[in-house]
């Protein structure tokens, strides 16, 4: 069954419509009225907006209708008054419900409630602007982001449409004990997917920023076949269930009808809000109401008294139209005759108890890239039960009202929940006046600057007009000025005058540069000058002050040189000897040359000059050993040598491969010095 062709509230002004039968629903508004003013303030306060567009969704018809878009209308002139502002802001109201409500009934009282806003609030009421949009909410019903404030009250407990597979919930209306777990789980993912699109579509309509306060039933307990969301219908179940026994319907019908509706627990709509991730859950209120909303009244007359009959016409404004479609109209009287009566039953053994309580709560913030604010306010309708045999009284199950509101900005932070009430909330008015103060100031410079820009744009429009009539003259002055600029500048004398000036400024700067290398060289010599006489003082004495240890002499070898002598006389070419230790007879070369030859010689190298041995011999080698055998050597050194131990023969071998080290290293380095005869 689809809610949206048979579901609206009892229409017109009768008995049993829903105008004279809504108190109940009036109270929840009254217990919601800080909440909403509160959402509305900060809207107007953050923004101070020009024009305020507010949905009422499931508006209904009657007194509620209208009551909760005046109560807007007045916080809104309120907070201006409070900011000085002349006038309120302009308000359009969007009416909505489903497509059966009585909108002429709302329309035909629109005139009196203008003119009752003129009494109240005088000049300083805006224009307000009226429109009703027939629709289910749970598709889209508004322009992208043209919203502003959205409010709903008990509406969201309503479902889209008979959840389905719940074919076995035979002689139950509702979710029941007896219920199969099935049809729990059909109710509940029904639920899922209606609030889900709901906010869906109410993220896409609201503006960045706005404010959405939401009213609906609900229930505390985690089970939701719990008796205090269950037992109103358990009594309407049994209503119809006599009337089947009586043959009056259909046993069928009754097994196949269900009512589409679930009252869902907080964690449950915070799990949705926190799961579609549009909005973010900052405030949760919980309470209760009784269901009877005379209770607690001054009853004009007995029957108001009551609380079966008050309760059975409650509920029949709410619920006819769905029992006509499915029953058909002609036993609806009876249908609530008996629900009166078996509520007055129940009533008359037990005590209902009203007791508001309220919590707040603040829930995490989830991040999106557009806030928005949400008010959802749950309160669940107080249960009827049953205590027949001690007659005690009964304290009946608390309804839940639960806020909860998104700020626009992730990081703002919240007073302990036993310290923040609505007195602490609107103790704030004097920093968000302040605030508004502040934007005002700001726009006003704003305005201020955007003067001062169309004043230059406008000076300077004046000046080019009245330059355009000069401009040729002035651009034919400027061509000739730059014309004879450029023939100076390429002329011989200009050219004779510059080159002369860069040679002055060089001969300058070469005379200063001059002088100041000549200066350092001066310095450098003096400083060169000082050291070098420290350092013969410092080689003239000692560390201690003594007088220096001569350093040894070192030995220069040098090189043997050739000299080339010419004798007129001879040619004779004498050679010196090799060594000193050597000198053979048979060194000198004659030869035979023509006159004037050349005689080489060496010269006397160092160790010549020492006196000569007496004695010249050669040093024992293989070669005289081998003379020394033939006879020319004594026998004596060959003896000797024949005695040698292999030892002593290498150690001796040894001494004089040395030997002949150090004497060509000597020979190398001596040096020849040249002879002049």
């Amino acid at each position: 069954m689809e809610v949206i062709e048979v579901l609206h509230m009892n229409g017109g002004i009768g008995d049993t419509s829903y105008a004279n039968n809504s108190l109940l629903q009036q109270k929840v508004i009254s217990m919601t009225k800080p909440i909403r003013e509160q959402a509305i303030t900060d809207l107007y306060c953050s923004s101070l907006p020009k024009k305020i567009c507010i949905a009422d969704l499931a508006c209904s018809s009657g007194p509620n209708t209208l009551f909760v878009v005046s109560e807007l209308i007045n916080t809104v002139s309120t907070v201006c008054k409070k900011l000085g502002h002349d006038q309120s802001p302009e308000f359009q109201v969007y009416l909505n419900d489903l497509p059966g409500n009585d909108f002429n009934t709302i329309f035909r009282s629109l005139p009196r409630f203008h003119a009752n806003l003129r009494n109240e609030m005088g000049s300083a009421l805006g224009p307000c602007f009226f429109t009703g949009t027939p629709g289910s909410f749970y598709d889209r019903l508004f322009a992208t982001e043209s919203l502003h404030f959205v409010h709903s009250s008990y509406s969201l407990h309503v479902l889209s449409k008979v959840p389905e597979g719940i074919e076995g919930n035979k002689r139950n209306i509702y979710m029941a004990s007896t219920s199969p777990p099935s049809v729990v789980k059909a109710y509940y993912d029904q639920f899922q997917t209606d609030f889900s699109m709901f906010l869906k579509y109410r993220s896409q309509e609201l503006v960045t920023g706005g404010r959405m306060v939401l009213t609906l039933l609900g229930r505390r307990s985690d089970d939701p076949t719990s008796k205090e969301c269950c037992y109103i219908w358990e009594l309407l179940a049994m209503a119809l269930s006599d009337m089947v026994s009586e043959e009056l319907i259909e046993e069928e019908k009754l097994d196949s009808f269900n009512i589409p509706k679930y009252t869902p627990c907080p964690a449950e709509v915070k799990t949705e809000v926190e799961k579609e991730g549009s909005f973010a859950i900052d405030r949760l209120e919980v309470s209760k109401v009784s269901w009877n909303a005379y209770e607690d009244e001054l009853c004009p007359s007995d029957e108001f008294k009551d609380g079966g009959h008050n309760v059975a016409k409650c509920m029949r404004a709410v619920t006819e139209s769905i029992l006509v479609s499915h029953f058909g109209k002609t036993i609806i009287d009876e249908v609530f005759r008996r629900y009166r009566e078996i509520i007055a039953d129940r009533m008359s053994k037990e005590r209902t108890e009203f007791i508001n309580r309220s919590f707040l709560r603040k829930a995490s913030i989830q991040p999106h890239p557009k806030f928005k604010h949400i008010s959802v306010l749950a309160a669940e309708i107080q249960k009827l039960h049953k205590d027949t045999a001690t007659r005690t009284p009964f304290s009946v199950s608390r309804p839940i009202n639960a806020s909860f509101y998104l700020p626009e900005k992730p990081g703002r932070s919240y007073l302990p929940p036993e310290t923040l009430t609505f007195m602490d909330i609107f103790d704030l008015d004097n920093v968000k006046a302040e605030k508004s103060y502040a934007m005002l100031r700001y726009r006003r410079l704003r305005g201020i600057a955007k003067l001062f820009r169309l004043a230059e744009l406008c000076f300077v429009l004046v000046l080019l007009s009245w330059t355009s009539a000069r401009l040729p003259l002035a651009v034919r002055i400027f061509g000739e000025y730059f014309r004879y600029l450029i023939s100076v500048i390429v002329s011989p004398l200009f050219i004779f005058l510059l080159s002369n000036v860069i040679v002055l400024i060089l001969l300058a700067k070469s005379g200063k540069l001059t002088a100041d290398s000549s200066a350092s060289n001066n310095a450098e010599a003096d400083l060169y000058e000082e050291l070098m006489r420290a350092g013969e003082n410092r080689m003239s004495t000692g560390p201690d002050g003594s007088p220096p240890v001569p350093e040894p002499e070192e030995i220069v070898y040098q090189d043997k040189q050739m000299i080339c002598e010419v004798n007129l006389n001879t040619s004779v070419i004498t050679t010196a000897t090799k060594n000193c230790d050597e000198i053979s007879g048979d060194d000198r070369i004659v030869a035979d040359k023509a006159d004037n030859a050349k005689a080489y010689r060496r010269s006397q190298s160092e160790n010549l000059m020492k006196p000569p041995c007496e004695k010249l011999r050669r040093s024992e080698t293989d070669i005289c050993r081998k003379v020394s055998d033939s006879g020319e050597c004594p026998p004596e050194a060959a003896e000797m040598v024949d005695h040698l131990s292999n030892e002593e023969f290498k150690q001796t071998i040894e001494a004089f491969i040395a030997k002949q080290v150090r004497f060509h290293k000597e020979e190398k380095l001596a040096i020849v010095v040249p002879s002049q005869t």
